[in-house]
């Protein structure tokens, strides 16, 4: 024999209670339209009918869309999927008249949404063989590629490739990217057609990019003309001035410009500084004429890159000079 504690008996009449309290809230709780909403989707529903019949398909697609939402009996779901099926969009049509033929019947449920519920599914039926289809086959594609396919813009899995894809009738496009590269293929079909849309992606077109602002550099010329323009004028410095060091050293011994034996060997080094010194101004003179032409003949960046100039001037006892290498 069971027994029911006294918590037991005062706490029955609150749960009965609690019970109805969400029976009657439930319709709000689960986001039940308002008798606003209810009259607003039946004032859709009329709009959208009387733009069908002005051929204003576009009016009363927006319309049942809306009354849809609002609204989503099987009633507003027919006038939906008619008016995707009458603008072509019959794979969004079959999805909308499957989703109302297997909406679940209420109990009491009025004649009308019954009715609507079965002729949803007859117009799915008949639209189904009106739907074409494209097989999408890539080629020249290597193993390893990974080539991203979209058609009309939507990306496909690769599951989908090579097997028939339900598309509208019309005009589609089938865009193929491998990195940087792509390839777009252009197609149509027509109501109940099938058809195999070829994609050769072995000979992708690269993707068009703005190309560098083109720039020059100075010409080889610049840094070797320079170079040995510079070089020139130290040795010619420096050689000249000792030349004239040793001008300076030998002439007080000098008289009536006849010079004693001692001071030959200091002559003709003298006589050697000198015209070294001569020949470095006119290396450097050289020089910066090369340099000169080479600022009036710049070159591209992307040109091969010159060899490396190394240039220096060397003294030795008695004479100078310059080493380079080019």
């Amino acid at each position: 024999m069971n027994r029911t504690t006294g918590s037991d008996h005062h706490a029955r009449p609150f749960a009965i209670l609690a019970l109805i309290a969400l029976s009657l809230l439930a319709p709000k709780a689960f986001g039940a339209p308002t008798a606003a909403e209810k009259e607003t989707a039946r004032a859709l529903m009329k709009s959208g009918r009387e733009k069908r019949k002005s051929g204003d398909l576009r009016g009363a697609l927006d319309d049942f869309t809306k009354a849809r939402a609002i609204m989503n009996v099987t009633t507003t779901g027919l006038e939906l999927g008619k008016a995707q099926r009458d603008l072509g969009l019959l794979v969004e049509a079959r999805d909308t008249l499957l989703d109302v033929a297997r909406s679940p019947e209420t109990a009491n449920e009025p004649k009308p949404l019954s009715k609507a519920r079965d002729e949803a599914k007859q117009l799915a039926q008949d639209i189904l063989p009106r739907i074409p289809a494209a097989r999408i086959e890539l080629r020249g594609a290597p193993v390893t590629a990974k080539v991203t396919v979209a058609v009309d813009g939507t990306t496909l899995v690769k599951e989908s490739l090579g097997t028939p894809l339900k598309l509208n009738p019309g005009d589609h496009v089938v865009n193929a990217e491998l990195g940087d590269r792509a390839q777009k293929v252009s197609f149509s079909l027509r109501e109940g057609e099938s058809k195999d849309v070829a994609v050769d992606v072995s000979s992708l077109v690269a993707i068009k990019k703005p190309p560098p602002p083109p720039r020059t550099s100075l010409n080889v010329l610049v840094p070797i003309g320079f170079a040995t323009a510079g070089a020139g004028v130290i040795v010619g410095s420096v050689t000249g001035g000792l030349a004239i060091a040793k001008y300076n050293a030998v002439t007080p011994q000098c008289v009536d410009s006849k010079c004693p034996p001692a001071t030959f060997a200091d002559i003709d080094a003298g006589r050697r500084l000198g015209t070294t010194s001569t020949i470095a101004f006119v290396i450097a003179g050289v020089g910066a004429g090369v340099g000169v032409v080479g600022l009036l003949l710049p070159r591209k960046v992307n040109a091969p890159a010159p060899a490396s100039a190394l240039i220096s001037p060397w003294i030795g006892a008695g004479s100078a000079g310059i080493r380079g290498l080019f």
